[in-house]
């Protein structure tokens, strides 16, 4: 119904446009009254007809829905007069409208011009790190955020955090040990350095810094010339070192080397280098000795022992002595290796051992038969003992697997017997201790190395491939 009526109308609305032109004046204005007075009552009679088609419909849609109140009366009547007071409308209406179904999305740009934004949990929510509380964009995009921004809340907030002080004037530059600045911390750790430096390579090139680093703030601060670096050297890094080396000898086994100097000067000076459990050399003291009998054994000895002393450096420790072959290191009865070996260091000394047994076999037929028969005994091949020569390297392994070969054998015969010569009772001695062939089973593990490498020094053909 409401449909063709609105094709009535149309089609009185295009009659009207549709009237001829060229009519008498009197006849024109008799047509055009007519026409307007049946398309006033097409009209009214349309709107009247579509108010009453629209009430009806709006009281059957209200009657469809369960309202207890009496809000339903209003609704109806809210509906008629909104019907009433509007127009009916002909054109086309837009497919979806509303900025609730077009939801704007925060864009990047947006931090650009305002750094304190970023975007919130989702996109349609921005973050306001000087409120500290997040907003939705999703109205009207970058007018929400600029509103916010000219709000007077936003601006409270962000003057009063422009007028507060940061806390970082409280406080002072960054420091390290000892009070100084960072700048005086690297200066004093270069100076350091290149005091180490000096003493290893012997290169006063400490002046050249500060010519040769014109745009460096740490080479033009460097002021350690010899003075300032000898302090250094002798009251800092010494001591440092020193008493890490100290901590290492009260506690690990080492092996004590010691030389003395050719220096010409009264006072000479003796040496003390640690040989550690890693195989490294680190010096320990300067022993100085002055006065008529400064290089006896006596005196080099109390120096070494006074430095052990003061360190309180257990001899216990010392495992082992390195020294040349001066009379007053080696010798059999005074020098510095038989004090060290008599008074401190429970020593053993292979090669006096197996010199001992070579010479005590040699050239004795009874003792030889004597020796076969404890290997019969023990079950064992009797094999001749090797007699050792300190100038041939080689030979002292070989006598060791030899004597541990017959070790049996020889120590039922050194306790069967009793004479009195020296070398018998070394040997006794020697045999009757359970150690001995601990110290015996060592050496012949530990030899191998040392006579490998002099082994291949000597060999008559190249080796030169071998580096490779």
């Amino acid at each position: 119904m409401s449909g063709k009526r609105q094709m009535s109308i149309l089609s009185c609305f295009a009659l009207k446009d549709q009237l001829p032109k060229k009519v008498a004046r009197s006849e024109d204005e008799t047509v055009e009254k007519a026409v307007v007075e049946k398309v006033d009552e097409a009209v009214e009679d349309t709107m009247e007809e579509a108010v009453e088609d629209t009430v009806e419909e709006a009281v059957e849609e209200t009657a469809r829905v369960s309202v207890e109140d009496e809000s339903v009366e209003e609704t109806v009547e809210g509906t008629i007069e909104q019907t009433v007071e509007k127009p009916l409308e002909t054109g086309k209406k837009r497919g979806v409208s509303g900025a609730a179904t077009y939801r704007c999305s925060f864009k990047k740009e947006w931090s650009t011009r305002w750094p304190f934004i970023t975007m919130g949990t989702t996109s349609s929510f921005y973050w306001c790190s000087v409120c500290r509380q997040e907003n939705s964009c999703a109205h009207q995009g970058m007018r929400d955020i600029s509103r916010h921004v000219e709000g007077k809340g936003h601006r409270a907030k962000e003057q009063a955090l422009n007028s507060a002080s940061t806390v970082a004037q409280f406080y002072t530059s960054a420091t390290s040990v000892g009070g100084m600045s960072v700048q005086e911390a690297k200066t004093r750790r270069a100076e350091v350095k290149v005091a180490v430096a000096m003493v290893q390579h012997n290169v006063p090139f400490a002046p050249l810094y500060k010519e040769c680093f014109r745009d460096s703030p740490t080479a033009q601060s460097f002021n350690s010339a010899s003075t300032k670096t000898t302090c250094i050297i002798n009251e800092a890094v010494a001591p440092h070192f020193k008493k890490e080396l100290v901590m290492k000898m009260r506690e690990n086994p080492f092996t004590l080397v010691t030389d003395g100097s050719n220096d010409t000067e009264d006072e000479s000076p003796h040496s003390e280098n640690i040989l550690t459990n890693k195989v490294v050399h680190r010096f320990l003291d300067m022993c100085t000795t002055g006065g008529q009998s400064c290089g006896t054994a006596e005196v080099i000895y109390k120096k070494i022992n006074d430095t052990m002393q003061e360190s309180n450096i257990p001899w216990r420790n010392c495992v082992g002595l390195s020294i040349d072959n001066a009379p007053v290191n080696t010798g059999a009865k005074n020098s510095i290796a038989a004090r060290m070996l008599r008074e401190n260091i429970p020593g053993f000394d292979p090669e006096d051992l197996t010199v001992d047994v070579g010479y005590w076999f040699k050239g004795s037929t009874n003792r030889k038969g004597y020796l076969a028969e404890f290997c019969d005994f023990h079950g064992s091949k009797y094999m001749e003992m090797l007699l050792h020569i300190s100038v041939r390297w080689l030979s002292l392994e070989r006598c060791i697997t030899r004597m541990l070969r017959q070790y049996g054998p020889l120590t039922s015969y050194f306790k069967s017997l009793n004479e009195k010569q020296p070398r018998f009772r070394r040997l006794v001695d020697a045999f009757f201790n359970p150690l001995t062939e601990v110290y015996l089973l060592f050496f012949q593990a530990t030899l191998p190395m040392f006579s490998t490498l002099n082994l291949l020094f000597q060999r008559e053909r190249s080796s030169i491939f071998q580096l490779h």
